[in-house]
């Protein structure tokens, strides 16, 4: 059952914004680190992508941000315990929770198991 509700275009929109999302991580690291090359090599490849796959649908890549977010670092939080680490892991459940309810109003008529059709719509 859980195999066939995912399609071909939905795995592949959730693979890209994740790589989107890891993508900008990776610039505010390299930002963090005072490397501006490879902060706007990230940051411009992490935008190209988005325009071109995310245009019209930004609130479906911060949820799923949020919810990449809370999967890798909420983890961390948990066994590594620190105050950035819980703030940040508290501000992306939030996030998750406020992107979601977004998502759920731009969208009326896509009922819980349908939830694909967010990515099916053309741009």
């Amino acid at each position: 059952m859980g195999g066939d509700r995912f399609t071909l275009r939905t795995w592949f929109m959730m693979f890209v914004g994740f790589a989107i999302t890891i993508l900008f991580i990776m610039s505010s690291t390299a930002l963090w680190r005072r490397n501006f090359r490879e902060t706007i090599l990230f940051l411009s490849l992490g935008a190209i992508l988005a325009f071109l796959f995310y245009r019209k649908r930004l609130t479906v890549l911060a949820a799923g941000a949020c919810a990449l977010i809370v999967v890798n670092g909420g983890l961390t939080a948990v066994f590594h315990p620190s105050v950035v680490g819980i703030l940040l892991t508290v501000a992306s459940v939030v996030g998750l929770i406020f992107f979601c309810q977004r998502v759920g109003k731009q969208h009326p008529g896509v009922l819980p198991d349908d939830w694909q059709r967010v990515f099916d719509q053309p741009d």
